[in-house]
């Protein structure tokens, strides 16, 4: 008989719902960020100090879509691995993330003028990987931006989002 093995998208459902039936915050709790020309983004318990998640993948399908509905692109930011391959620390973050790193220039190429997207979000989450138990568990995150999400119904043509078939 073979045995069947859920996918990173089933396994990823299945932690989601673990995680919200675990959480208690109502809408009295939640802090919000009230300052003006800041996101009114709450803070998530998704993601808290010693959440654990199976694998790096299924994380990270969750907090895609945690991103996407709240109108921001995470991206994989810097992360280690241990000499078995096994991936020991991922830093993921906000797309916003860090200030922007000028390169040098070809004066004689025409040069457009466009502005970066980096504004050094402060947002993102720091994995760590137990070897013991083979679980990767949060042991930083900063949940909160500086800058404007973008509206969840235009989020589909972001540059971030978009995908070249």
């Amino acid at each position: 008989m073979a045995s069947i093995t859920p996918s990173i998208h089933q396994e990823a459902i299945i932690q989601d719902k673990i995680v919200l039936s675990q959480s208690t915050t109502s809408n009295e709790n939640r802090d919000y960020n009230k300052e003006p020309g800041i996101s009114l983004e709450p803070e998530s318990s998704l993601f808290q100090h010693g959440q654990a998640y199976s694998s790096l993948e299924v994380f990270k399908y969750i907090a895609d879509q945690y991103a996407r509905t709240n109108g921001f692109k995470m991206i994989l930011y810097k992360g280690n691995n241990r000499s078995d391959g096994v991936r020991s620390i991922q830093v993921f973050a906000c797309d916003c993330y860090g200030l922007f790193k000028p390169k040098s220039k070809d004066p004689n190429k025409k040069n457009r003028n466009v502005e970066s997207k980096k504004c050094n979000c402060p947002w993102f989450i720091h994995l760590n990987h137990n070897r013991n138990d083979d679980i990767y568990y949060i042991l930083q995150a900063i949940l909160h931006h500086n800058h404007l999400l973008i509206p969840v119904q235009l989020m589909r043509i972001s540059s971030a989002n978009r995908e070249i078939p």
